[in-house]
């Protein structure tokens, strides 16, 4: 499936939560209506017979003006084909029967909803303006309408314990969504976060719990039929607007390494050499040997001798 990213930073939002900054987070400038009809008619033209979908993230899709939404949507059915959707993000408290009929009858098939956190305390101490039970009840009602599920989680959010990473886990699978995206939160500049963790109330996750708590959740969604379709923030992101939190361009690939040396220890036994497959050797190698290391010291006890299948 093809994606056709379309960044609305804030748009429709009805609050701002304590660690937002859309346009920081996206690096977006000003919004162009023009260029981006002609952008997405040259998108569709080149991708004719080709499933696709034009996704509008960063905002609140559905609290977006309703008269605004529909024009926008009867200027782009003027040259999408068959093969074209739509993908929306948006917040639970602003899905109801009357939003998903109008996604219904404009093509959307993928409802992106910012969860962000299941628990109540987590929830209200980050700023949402909703509650656990409205969050549950707007994923069900997305499922009952037919359309694809996706959810965004926020490890690491204020107030979070392990009692609320439990019930976020469980909510999950409750909810199973087709779609998990997983953004560890990060301190930004000019945020109500940030002016938290500078008066010592708010502390981030560090970056190995962060990776131990996505690939907790990784290991949870996939043999669920739950797809990771993201982790960690945009690689977009300026460095300067990061004041802290578990923030690296590759932190995806981190988790997936987390996962593999997990999955080397679980079948690893004294005396027996570790073969690594060929298309996994910078899960070990990449980032200066990080992950080989990290395995080293979880099994020292024991003499490793890893074979690089395909290595001479």
């Amino acid at each position: 499936m093809l994606i056709y990213p379309v960044f609305l930073p804030n748009w429709g939002c009805t609050n701002q939560c304590v660690y937002c900054d859309q346009t920081a987070i996206s690096a977006t400038g000003s919004f162009d209506q023009e260029q981006l009809l002609a952008d997405l008619k040259s998108f569709v033209l080149r991708n004719r017979n080709r499933d696709k979908q034009i996704a509008f993230f960063g905002g609140s899709f559905t609290g977006i003006d309703e008269q605004w939404r529909t024009e926008l949507f009867d200027a782009i059915s003027e040259f999408i084909d068959p093969q074209t959707g739509f993908r929306i993000s948006t917040s639970p408290d602003l899905i109801s029967p009357v939003q998903l009929d109008w996604c219904k009858a404009h093509r959307v098939q993928t409802i992106e909803l910012g969860v962000q956190d299941f628990f109540a305390e987590v929830l209200q101490a980050s700023g949402r303006s909703y509650d656990s039970l409205l969050a549950i009840s707007a994923c069900d009602l997305i499922r009952d309408y037919g359309f694809e599920l996706g959810i965004q989680l926020m490890p690491g959010l204020p107030g979070w314990t392990l009692q609320s990473l439990q019930f976020n886990h469980l909510c999950l699978l409750r909810t199973s969504p087709q779609y998990l995206r997983l953004y560890p939160t990060i301190v930004i500049r000019a945020t109500a976060l940030a002016k938290m963790y500078q008066a010592a109330s708010y502390e981030p996750l560090s970056m190995d719990m962060a990776i131990a708590q996505c690939a907790d959740y990784v290991t949870l969604a996939e043999p669920n039929n739950i797809t990771v379709i993201k982790m960690g923030l945009p690689s977009t992101i300026e460095q300067g607007d990061v004041v802290a939190g578990p923030y690296h361009p590759a932190f995806g690939e981190f988790v997936r390494s987390e996962l593999y040396i997990r999955d080397l220890e679980a079948k690893y036994r004294a005396g027996i050499p570790i073969v690594v497959d060929s298309h996994k050797h910078s899960l070990l190698l990449g980032h200066g040997k990080k992950y080989l290391k990290i395995l080293e010291k979880r099994l020292d006890s024991c003499n490793i001798d890893i074979l690089f299948a395909g290595k001479a």
